[in-house]
């Protein structure tokens, strides 16, 4: 048998050669997602390569004749190019350092700047994020070593610039600056797919391969499944992200490319995107035998529920529903595998015989969600679960069928019985948050704000609310004798509460004794009263012993949830 592909290496020098922006030997195909990678990530990727460490291989499938980009770009390849189908990231990370190159991200333009301090001996702390305009004294930055004419020259100007520095220790930065400079010799490892290799075989090498990576990885490779069998498919999933991006729900969560697959072939062939869809898409049999009509069938059925899938419409009115429920920031979003089946659920509703009400499929959808998040359904065993749950729900009848079977099976898991047992100390400290935000609950200490309008009016990255300790775990740990409890007893969701900047920072490292009397003297005791049973807080808890509070209310935390559960019931 002819072998399919090779392991081999390509040193740094070279790969650079292969990634130039003119007539390059490797680009990835347009469908993959853009650089991802944080500071951090790119730091310890060449902090890993001047310490001698392994940094993964990269997977090339030589020689295939579809629409690629540069590495780290939006340009398009010209040519024939070798496709990059895995290691996109650290061959992004190696321009970035090598070259400094500015990189294109899903939020634009993108500049990672690391510096190296040569002072010191090879550890992982020689090299830091560049936060500043100017590396530290005696720092160098990365990219600048590399790009300089030649070594010489570059230790050349780090004496000058640096002349405070004794004889010993720029004759040791220079060294470490060397050591540095050979770093285009390191060898990547590389795994070469034949050009003369089907897709079928080029799909069976990469998730054999990748057999314990993550859905993801599947998703991006079944991605370029899809640009190589039906590239309708691929761009009607491309264009329906374009306009996810462009929306307002876009702070909840924007989909990726996988994502949006993961939706689309749940609600088309009642599956998870992983090896088994992979294996449907190459058109494999139940016998192991590849059959080619079978393929054409398949890529066929998704072909035809892309476009129900990738309706802006349905989307928004998904989102709608999903905010409505209390998930109104992206902090809340604790599972997107269980986003993306809840969407797949939503659009059958939307499309069965006799659909449902929009009004009905947001407040069943948005139920699903939350009884999801209370039971950590889509937490482990992920693809079995979302294949158990898209089958459910897609032998009913009707949409209307199907909102009622939701709340079926939400009452006879979480029956009388459950709500009378539950233990809420381990509970998921969004879920508190997404209740009240679903009840349109004012925010503690607050007669103005509610958590709903504070949670849609911030940025992804700069909640307005904060989850704060009620007793502060710095006032615990202080305690004298029997009353201290350390970090690990007061991190308890009985202990928490979504609080905005405000009243956090007057609350810093006080006890309840001492602040609650501050932040509750504008409100009535009625009004006091009737937040503190919005909170799940006992009466008088502000001068309970914490033992006792945190018991009390772990018993009444189950009602404030429950509430929320059965305002969203659709019967």
């Amino acid at each position: 048998m002819e072998p399919k592909y090779r392991n081999t290496t390509f040193q740094v020098s070279n790969v650079l050669t292969y990634l130039l922006d003119h007539n390059p030997t490797w680009a990835i195909p347009e469908i993959q997602r853009p650089f991802v990678w944080d500071a951090k990530k790119v730091r310890s990727l060449i902090a890993s390569m001047f310490l001698g460490f392994p940094v993964g291989s990269v997977m090339i499938w030589k020689g295939q004749g579809v629409r690629a980009r540069l590495i780290g770009q939006k340009k398009s390849a010209e040519g024939e190019v070798d496709l990059v189908i895995d290691g996109q990231q650290r061959l992004t990370s190696i321009k970035i350092l090598f070259e400094g190159r500015t990189v294109t991200t899903e939020k634009g333009e993108k500049i990672i700047r690391i510096q190296f301090n040569p002072l010191v001996g090879p550890c992982d702390g020689s090299f830091e994020v560049l936060k500043a305009a100017k590396p530290k004294p005696g720092w160098a930055i990365v990219s600048d070593v590399f790009s300089a004419k030649s070594i010489t020259d570059y230790t050349a100007k780090y004496k000058k610039e640096n002349k405070t520095l004794s004889q010993e220790q720029k004759r040791f930065a220079e060294e470490s600056l060397i050591e540095l400079s050979k770093l285009t010799n390191y060898s990547i490892g590389c795994i070469e797919i034949f050009a003369n290799v089907d897709i079928d075989e080029a799909a069976e090498i990469f998730v054999r391969i990748n057999s314990t990576g993550t859905p993801l990885k599947q998703g991006d490779f079944i991605m370029t499944l899809l640009e190589l069998g039906n590239s309708t498919i691929k761009t009607n999933i491309q264009n329906f992200g374009d306009k996810i991006r462009a929306s307002n729900h876009a702070r909840v969560f924007q989909p990726k490319s996988g994502d949006i697959l993961s939706s689309l072939v749940s609600y088309t062939m009642r599956e998870a995107t992983g090896k088994k869809v992979y294996d449907l898409l190459k058109g494999k049999t139940g016998k192991g035998v590849i059959d080619k009509n079978v393929r054409d069938e398949n890529m066929a059925t998704l072909a035809k529920g892309v476009g129900h899938i990738c309706d802006i419409r349905n989307w928004e009115e998904f989102m709608e529903g999903v905010t409505a429920a209390g998930m109104a920031h992206s902090n809340l979003i604790i599972s997107e595998t269980a986003l993306n089946a809840a969407y797949s659920i939503y659009t059958m509703m939307a499309k069965k015989t006799k659909p449902s009400k929009k009004e009905t499929r947001q407040r069943a959808i948005g139920r699903w969600l939350f009884f999801c998040t209370i039971t950590n359904r889509y937490t482990s065993h992920t693809d079995s679960v979302t294949r158990k749950d898209v089958n459910a729900f897609y032998a009913e009848k009707t949409g209307e069928c199907i909102a009622k079977a939701i709340d079926a099976l939400i009452d006879t898991e979480l029956n009388d019985a459950y709500w009378q047992n539950a233990d809420f100390k381990d509970l998921q400290d969004e879920l508190l948050t997404m209740a009240l935000s679903q009840q349109k609950a004012p925010v503690l200490f607050s007669k103005v704000l509610t958590v709903h309008e504070c949670l849609k009016s911030s940025k992804p990255s700069e909640p307005k609310l904060e989850i704060h300790h009620l007793f502060p775990t710095d006032f615990m740990d202080s305690l004298p004798g029997g009353q201290r409890r350390i970090p690990e007893h007061t991190n308890i969701t009985p202990n928490k509460a979504p609080i905005s900047a405000n009243e956090n920072s007057t609350i810093k490292s006080k006890g309840p004794k001492t602040y609650v009397p501050i932040l509750k003297r504008d409100f009535t005791a009625e009004e006091w009263s009737k937040q503190c049973q919005t909170y799940a807080l006992p009466p008088n808890w502000e001068n309970m012993d914490f033992d006792d509070f945190a018991s009390a209310r772990a018993k009444l935390l189950p009602g404030v949830i429950r509430k929320s559960l059965d305002a969203l019931r659709t019967s």
